[in-house]
């Protein structure tokens, strides 16, 4: 991109009058590489990837939520890999417990002018599992072993007081509980299992925590969470789709335009004017040059740009008015061919199609907002046996049968 004095004669190269121009390009503008990469990378490829991810992790709660239906229903296929099952809870020999996760808390009190209110907040968290046994409806008893990662989807009693401000909230398997699991089928140590089912050695079909998952553990049926989870990733990709679409739309549309349907060429330069903009900090001065492509049809076109090249194109033009035939000033500019009307949606300075530095900065703000809110609707949808830390906030005394003793 250089700014160039040429002969305005027919078949007649420019000729350029100084050996050393400086590049044209609108004030704030970034270079055209730099453009490109970041509407195919930061605002491509980045969306597209997380987009699918979304709809990756939408088909598979879809799907599980379909199997743990007929699970439910009492259909369901024996599948490979990740399933869910469905039984009564038997204890290993020896154990009186299976899994329980315990909580303890220590509270605080406050009063402001809406009254008592209280913040329960967690401390620690104790979590036992052991194998146990699911009997089917079948009566074949299926080994599950939990990993320290398992989940249980249950409901946390109301709390033991162990002081005036300590709790301990604690939930459980209980022997003979009708549950639901979802796991991953695999090959272990089960001596219980039916002969039909069984090894040899003593091993069979055990229940294990998915690879680079979580093992679900639950009294309900899993087919509620599981749909919820499918309509929550749906939900945030759409919004993603749409968000991808309204950007380059809107926000990109001319970049877009320009660089897959604009052509090189060149305009004169036919003036320029400086104006001051003011505000209660500073007093900002503005340069702008105004080209016009040769077409009949165009009209002349003011663009903003920076002082130096400005100046630059003032003193070339003042030069070539003393050359004999009145020899132009040629910028380079990007524009459309089929386009009639000549504007600033169908032409920029330079031959490269380019971004405003203040595009890059809005876009990565406004998709920065996207994903903290995806993150934030993620934690608020998270139930407590998801979260990581249980805090819970309420109004009155932390023990309200205390206070009415």
């Amino acid at each position: 991109m250089t700014i160039a004095i040429a002969l305005a004669a027919l078949d007649v190269e420019p000729t350029f009058l100084t050996p050393v121009s400086p590049d044209v390009s609108s004030i704030g503008s970034v270079g055209g590489l730099t453009s490109m990469l970041f509407v195919f990378v930061v605002a491509g490829i980045l969306p597209a990837a997380f987009a699918f991810y979304l709809h990756h992790m939408s088909d598979r709660y879809r799907r599980r939520a379909a199997h743990a239906a007929a699970v439910e229903a009492g259909g369901a296929p024996v599948v490979t890999g990740v399933a869910t099952i469905e039984g009564v809870v038997v204890f290993d020999e020896g154990e009186d417990a299976a899994v329980r996760i315990a909580i303890h808390q220590t509270g605080t009190v406050s009063t402001g002018k809406n009254g008592e209110s209280h913040v329960w907040s967690e401390t620690s968290r104790e979590a036992m599992q052991v194998p146990f046994y699911v009997q089917q409806a079948s009566g074949d008893l299926v080994r599950v072993e939990p990993d320290d990662s398992v989940l249980l989807v249950d409901t946390l009693d109301s709390g033991t007081r162990s002081s005036p401000t300590t709790r301990t909230r604690t939930a459980e398997l209980a022997l003979g509980e009708r549950v639901f699991v979802t796991g991953e089928w695999a090959e272990g140590f089960n001596p219980r299992a039916a002969s039909s089912t069984a090894f040899r050695g003593g091993t069979g079909p055990v229940f294990r925590s998915p690879k680079g998952e979580r093992m679900l553990i639950s009294a309900r049926p899993l087919t509620e969470r599981h749909a919820t989870r499918a309509a929550f990733y749906a939900r945030w990709r759409n919004v993603l789709v749409a968000f991808f679409i309204a950007t380059h739309g809107l926000f990109f549309l001319k970049f877009d335009v320009m660089l897959f349907f604009g052509e090189k060429g060149w305009a004169t330069f036919t003036g320029s004017r400086e104006y001051e903009s003011h505000s209660k900090s500073a007093i900002v001065q503005h340069y702008e040059i105004q080209v016009k492509l040769s077409d009949a049809d165009a009209a002349p076109v003011f663009f903003e740009t920076d002082p130096v090249t400005y100046g630059t194109l003032r003193t070339e033009a003042a030069r070539s008015a003393q050359v004999s035939g009145a020899v132009p000033v040629l910028v380079p500019v990007r524009f459309l061919p089929s386009a009639r009307a000549r504007a600033w949606f169908t032409m920029t300075i330079g031959h490269e199609a380019t971004l405003h530095a203040a595009q890059l900065l809005v876009y990565v703000l406004l998709l920065g907002l996207v994903v903290g809110l995806f993150r934030q609707g993620s934690r608020r949808a998270q139930p407590w046996f998801e979260k990581a830390r249980l805090d819970e906030a309420g109004k009155g005394p932390l023990f309200p049968e205390v206070a009415d003793e």
